[in-house]
C-alpha cells in the first residue's frame, strides 16, 4: 500500500488489512445505482428528453418524499415514547425542546441531500452526455 501511487485514496479507501472499507462501498454502491438509474432513462428512445428529465426529478423528489414520511413516522414514535415514559416536568421540558431540534435538523438536511442529489444527477448526465436538463 505504501508504494502505490494512490497512497492518499488506498488510505481513505482500504483498511489495515488492505480491504475496502464497507462504508465506502456502501457509497460506491449508491453511487453506481443512481448512475446506472440515470443511464437506463437516458438510453430510452421510446421516450422524450423531456420526459426523460420529469423522470429522474420525480425519482429523487419521491425519495426525499419517502424519507420525510420515515422521519415523521420516528417523530411520533419518539413523541409516543417520551409521553410514555414522562415521570417529571423539568424532564418533560427538556425532551420537549428535542422534537423541535429535530425537525429543524432534518428539514436542513432533506434540503442539503435535495441539492447534492440535483448536483449529482447533472454531472451524471454531463459524464454520459446525455441532452437533459434537471
Amino acid at each position: 500500500m505504501s508504494n502505490s501511487s494512490t497512497k492518499y485514496l488506498d488510505m481513505m479507501v482500504l483498511d489495515e488489512k488492505g480491504e475496502v472499507v464497507k462504508d465506502v462501498m456502501e457509497s460506491i454502491k449508491g453511487y453506481c445505482g443512481f448512475f446506472a438509474f440515470i443511464l437506463s432513462v437516458g438510453d430510452r428512445e421510446s421516450i422524450s428528453n423531456e420526459e426523460k428529465s420529469h423522470l429522474i426529478k420525480q425519482i429523487i423528489e419521491s425519495s426525499l418524499l419517502f424519507m420525510s414520511k420515515k422521519y415523521e413516522t420516528n417523530l411520533k414514535l419518539y413523541h409516543q415514547h417520551v409521553t410514555e415514559n414522562l415521570d417529571s416536568g423539568n424532564k418533560f421540558e427538556k425532551l420537549s425542546l428535542t422534537p423541535a431540534k429535530m425537525r429543524e435538523d432534518f428539514e436542513m438536511g432533506l434540503e442539503e441531500a435535495r441539492r447534492y442529489l440535483y448536483i449529482e444527477a447533472r454531472d451524471i448526465i454531463k459524464i454520459l452526455k446525455l441532452d437533459l436538463e434537471i
